[in-house]
């Protein structure tokens, strides 16, 4: 039966499975043609948004330049605004205006006056530039020859005056001598190439933006403005989308200055190895024009590897130069947008796949729920056979209500599985004392459960022939080793109570000692634990002996109460049992309950490990013995 409901299930996925294809085949030639087209259009789209945003941007790297030489062109407007008169001021320095003329006197060696008026016009121009220049001096041209240039600057200091900063890093004195010749050859505003300079292990991209102060006057003002400036106002907006826009500025001699890709700053596109973009950035470069090109391979700069992609070129005029500033996008980009296109084509066959889907599912449920009834059966079967394993279990361990006298016994045992390992017994001997036993198979389960009560049954037909706890354990060694038990072995401890004696006679075989509690104190008795029951057959077992107070108590366990854990972790050891103990000598199902209480606080929430058994003793003095049966008369 289960082999026709499987056949028929595979034949239920194949023919689902070959209409499913069909399906898929059909969308997929005809959106073919529909895809292209709509490529095509979207790809044409690209191109005219990224054309319009490498033109906007341009214009605004030109409008941030042009601001910066309109500041510091006001000069050569008071200076054409003066004439030649060169003693009449333009405005009342007294009433906080600018003396136009004591400022063209910035050659003179300085004085009192003009360098405080200096200082004064400085501060407006610096805070008019703040923020679009890192430094700001002026220089004397005239000054900058010599052989040693260096020398000849730490000699006449007044050559260069700064005028202010925003990167002490960077020294007026250290640009002039990497700019001088340059300088020196200044007569209008104008710009310099594209520098860069290494302070304190970071290298630094600036240009040059200087202006004469006028015709007559030899001193420039000079501006250090720094590409990163411009780079974080307008190119780095354009990587909203994560690494998908990478921006390029390149200055007239083909040398880029700003990059989304740091490694790429200061090369030269001449030094391209793809001939390809060699090819097309120089082109563009030596043309001044604009345009939108397609690269429809991977490209490699400076180790660098781009997808294939489109390149927006938009010239940048400033200053009489030609810059040009590219914009790059992926490809991937507009086939994301076609993409969307086919959301219709995807929702249909999504739709188609889905209704087989629920069909084999649906098949896929009857053959579960078909299962699922068989291991029903089965586990039910096996539930009631271990319930039957559990109650014959419980047949062999002693009544609770199985009187002794002057003695209280009550026991405990709660399995880690359905069937439990531990075990315990008692019964008087012919001569009247009384036997109490504890012991651990290794396992669980039916196995376990036989090993038990085949010892148990060993146990006591053995005891009530020897009447000694050490001997019958010898005995009971001897013949659970010719028996075949997998490996199994039993852990055990017998104990033999006299009353009229007063004493305790105890033996073990790899069990735990007992507890002795004597007027609410508790101990554990030196008993030394011998080899276990099933392994060697000739291991002695010798019997100790103890004295047995009257109104003592007895605690014996299993390995499952120490191997209970906290949340934590930790173990609930011998010393927690005896503080569990401690004061609970009213009978002994109150020191049960006590041990057991105290380790279900202690683990919590957490399941036992092991299978705990717990069986408590408490022998009663003459008086309270013979007041328990007055009040039982």
């Amino acid at each position: 039966m289960e082999d026709a409901a499987r056949k028929f299930a595979r034949r239920i996925l194949l023919i689902h499975l070959a209409l499913l294809v069909a399906v898929i085949g059909l969308v997929f030639f005809a959106s073919r043609e529909v895809y292209q087209e709509t490529r095509a259009q979207a790809t044409e789209q690209a191109k005219s948004r990224q054309a319009l945003l490498a033109a906007q941007t341009a214009r605004g790297i030109e409008a941030f330049y042009h601001s910066i030489f309109n500041d510091l062109d006001l000069l050569r407007q008071a200076d054409k605004d003066e004439g030649d008169d060169t003693e009449k001021p333009t405005t009342n320095p007294a009433a906080g205006g600018l003396d136009w003329r004591r400022l063209l006197k910035l050659d003179e060696r300085p004085n009192a006056g003009n360098v405080a008026f200096q200082t004064f016009f400085g501060g407006i121009l610096w805070k008019q530039l703040d923020g679009r220049v890192s430094i700001l001096f002026a220089v004397n041209r005239d000054r900058l020859k010599g052989k040693d240039l260096e020398k000849q600057l730490e000699k006449e200091k007044f050559t260069i005056q700064l005028i202010g900063t925003a990167d002490k890093r960077l020294s007026e004195k250290e640009i002039v001598l990497k700019s001088a010749d340059w300088l020196k050859t200044i007569e209008k505003p104008h710009i310099s190439r594209f520098q860069q300079y290494e302070v304190e292990g970071e290298t630094i991209g600036l240009n040059l933006v200087c202006v004469p102060v006028s015709q007559r006057n030899p001193r420039l003002l000079v501006a250090a403005v720094p590409i990163h400036i411009a780079q974080a106002r307008f190119t780095d907006k354009l990587n909203t989308d994560g690494d998908s826009t990478s921006a390029f500025l390149c200055d007239e001699f083909g040398t880029i200055m700003i990059s989304s890709h740091p490694a790429l700053i200061g090369r030269n596109v001449e030094s391209f190895k793809d001939d390809r973009l060699r090819e097309l950035a120089s082109g563009y470069l030596s043309k001044g024009k604009r345009g939108v090109e397609s690269i429809q391979t991977d490209y490699v700069l400076a180790g660098q590897a781009f997808p294939p992609g489109m390149v927006a070129i938009e010239p940048v005029s400033i200053a009489g130069k030609k810059w040009e500033f590219m914009v790059t996008t992926p490809l991937s980009d507009v086939d994301a947008v076609v993409n969307r296109v086919f959301k219709r084509a995807v929702f249909w066959a999504v739709f188609v796949v889905c209704s087989m889907t629920a069909i084999l599912f649906s098949t896929a449920i009857q053959l579960i729920r078909a299962r699922i009834r068989t291991e029903r059966v089965r586990n039910d079967l096996l539930t009631r056979e271990l319930t039957q394993a559990r109650e014959i279990q419980l047949a062999w361990l002693p009544r609770q209500d199985l009187a002794f006298p002057a003695m209280d016994i009550a026991a405990v045992n709660q399995p880690a599985s359905h069937i439990s390992g531990d075990f315990y017994n008692w019964f008087e001997l012919p001569d009247g004392r009384t036997v109490v036993t504890i012991g651990d198979v290794t396992g669980h389960g039916l196995s376990a459960a036989f090993l038990m009560a085949t010892t148990q049954l060993l146990v006591h037909t053995t005891m009530l022939r020897l009447e000694d706890p050490g001997k019958t354990l010898f005995e009971v060694n001897k013949q659970l080793c010719t028996q075949v038990f997998n490996g199994q072995f039993v852990t055990m401890l017998v104990c033999v109570i006299d009353m009229e004696a007063g004493s305790l006679e105890v033996a073990t075989a790899g069990h735990y000692p007992p507890i002795m509690g004597e007027h609410g104190v508790f101990r554990s008795l030196p008993v030394e634990p011998q080899l276990v029951l099933g392994v060697e057959k000739d291991t002695k077992y010798p019997t100790e002996r103890f004295d047995l107070p009257a109104g003592a108590s007895l605690v014996l366990y299993t390995d499952g109460v120490l191997d209970a854990q906290s949340p934590e972790g930790k173990r609930f050891d011998v010393n927690r049992i005896i503080d569990s103990a401690r004061g609970h000598c009213e009978s002994a199902q109150v020191l049960i309950d006590s041990i057991v209480g105290r380790i279900n606080q202690f683990r919590g929430a957490r399941a036992l490990p092991d299978d705990l058994t717990l069986v408590c003793i408490q022998t009663q003095t003459e008086e309270s013995f013979r007041a328990s049966e007055a009040i039982s008369v």
